[in-house]
C-alpha cells in the first residue's frame, strides 16, 4: 500500500495507473498534443513556408515541452 500525490491510498502501482481520473488526464494530454501538432505543421508549411521536416522537427521540441508541462501539473 502507498499514498499517491493527492493522498489516496492504493493498493499497489498498477492500481494507481489504471485509475481511471489519471487515464483520462494522460489521454487528453494526447488528445491535446496531436491537435497542437496537426495545427502547427499546417500553419508552419502553408503560411510560412517552411518544409515539411522542418516544421515538423519545430512542433515536436514545442509538443515535447508543452506535454511535459501539462503532464506535471
Amino acid at each position: 500500500m502507498f499514498r499517491t500525490e493527492c493522498g489516496r491510498v492504493c493498493a499497489s502501482a498498477f492500481g494507481e495507473l489504471a485509475h481511471r481520473a489519471r487515464s483520462g488526464r494522460f489521454a487528453s494530454v494526447g488528445v491535446v498534443g496531436a491537435v497542437r501538432e496537426t495545427i502547427i505543421v499546417a500553419i508552419a508549411t502553408a503560411a510560412a513556408g517552411v518544409g515539411s521536416l522542418a516544421a515538423k522537427a519545430v512542433e515536436a521540441e514545442v509538443s515535447i515541452t508543452a506535454m511535459v508541462v501539462i503532464n506535471d501539473r
